[in-house]
């Protein structure tokens, strides 16, 4: 997890991410954010445009003597991928995500 979000932190540098909305239950807490940034450094397969994108999600939480146990997140990256000018469908020449991850169903 550490390395993903280190590896999208140097794809967006300049990220900034803001939270709209918490909502807790017991022991779950749930937040909304939206984040905007500058992609220019490489994401994956995917090679940095320069462009800006505005992008949305939600993570909930599952905490447990004070320390987060579980997390769920979910996040736009269909609508990020495409303001940032990567081509998104399959049997694209850049399809940076597609196969693989279809393999990894298997």
């Amino acid at each position: 997890m550490a390395a993903i979000a280190t590896a999208f932190r140097a794809a967006f540098p300049d990220l900034r991410m803001d939270v709209d909305l918490i909502l807790s239950d017991g022991d779950l807490v749930a937040a909304r954010w939206t984040s905007t940034g500058t992609f220019s450094g490489p994401w994956g397969d995917v090679a940095p445009t320069g462009a800006r994108a505005t992008f949305s999600g939600v993570n909930i939480f599952r905490i447990r003597d004070g320390r987060v146990v579980e997390l769920w997140n979910h996040r736009d990256d269909l609508g990020l991928m495409e303001q940032v000018g990567a081509r998104v469908f399959a049997g694209s020449q850049r399809d940076p995500m597609g196969e693989r991850a279809d393999r990894a169903e298997r």
